[in-house]
């Protein structure tokens, strides 16, 4: 009889432990949810373009550089996009290790409720991959720097005097929404020093395009300073290599001052009785001295050229 229930307590201990005890199992099920969002400004510029302009051309005459801010006109979208989602639930479920051990009956005894078992309730939704387009609801239009990637740009330079006309074509990179070309450089390699200019762009975009024109006068060009070798008759050319060298000489820059002595050589007008002699004396503190014994022997080869005679023959 006693054998009989101590069987009887076993067998439904074993039973309550086969139908409570178990372990932890994660579940999830896939969905889709639709979330709203305006389309990001940068993506916006890229993909729309309604008009473009000249902000502003702004020529900056201490450097020479002529700069341009350029604006487009675009649309944003706001869309409603199907977002990929999972939910997630936990629930008990039996195990027959825990039969096994003993020891962990105990903890069904204590706690039924980690053991039995049981479903917990759905959580989420949790983004689960990217987000794909149900359709635009709104748009609106907004201006901003230039940033479409078809945008071109063009600007042609026509320089004049009174008697003649130059003109030079440029295509600058856009970035930022701005673009620049060194006006001063372009002037200076004309074939003559303008009294006026025109500079003249054309910005294309998609479909759109725009133009801007600027004037600048004798008054502006006159603050450029302009200069180019190229402009002067030989006469104004070595009076102007006569003072860069005083200037060189000045700063005891000799490599400079050969580099204008060179330039006076070139010009083959008449020399002042000295000048071989002050070239040989430059080549000298360069450390030329090839060419300082040549340009004291074309000194000491007229024998006018007494002034300076000792000194000449020392780069012999």
């Amino acid at each position: 009889m006693t054998s009989s229930r101590v069987v009887s307590v076993l067998l439904a201990l074993t039973l309550f432990a086969l139908t409570g005890c178990g372990t932890t199992h994660s579940h999830t099920r896939n969905g889709v949810s639709q979330v709203e969002a305006w389309q990001p400004e940068y993506e916006a510029k890229q993909t729309s373009v309604k008009d473009v302009t000249f902000k502003s051309s702004t020529l900056f005459v201490g450097d020479g550089w002529y700069v341009m801010e350029l604006e487009q006109t675009y649309l944003v979208q706001k869309v409603l996009y199907d977002q990929p989602v999972y939910y997630s639930r936990y629930s008990k479920e039996p195990n027959l290790l825990y039969i096994l051990n003993p020891f962990l009956w105990l903890i069904c005894l204590d706690t039924p409720s980690e053991c039995f078992g049981r479903e917990g309730e759905w959580s989420g939704p949790y983004d689960n991959g990217d987000k794909t387009v149900a359709r635009v609801i709104d748009q609106e239009s907004r201006s901003g720097y230039l940033a479409h990637p078809s945008a071109e740009l063009k600007v042609s330079v026509v320089a004049s005097n009174q008697a003649r006309e130059w003109h030079e074509t440029f295509q600058p990179r856009i970035s930022g929404g701005k673009a620049s070309i060194n006006l001063k450089e372009a002037l200076e390699s004309a074939p003559f020093k303008p009294t006026s200019v025109v500079v003249h762009g054309e910005l294309r975009a998609g479909d759109v395009s725009t133009s801007h024109t600027s004037l600048y006068k004798q008054a502006t060009l006159d603050r450029l300073n302009l200069f180019s070798e190229s402009w002067l008759s030989k006469p104004e050319l070595y009076t102007h290599y006569v003072h860069q060298i005083r200037s060189c000489m000045n700063e005891s820059d000799y490599k400079c001052a050969v580099q204008q002595f060179f330039k006076i050589q070139a010009l083959r007008v008449q020399l002042p009785d000295t000048f071989y002699f002050h070239f040989a004396k430059a080549l000298s503190r360069v450390g030329d001295t090839d060419n300082a014994r040549k340009a004291a022997q074309m000194y000491l080869k007229d024998s006018r050229h007494m002034a300076y005679a000792a000194e000449a023959e020392a780069y012999l």
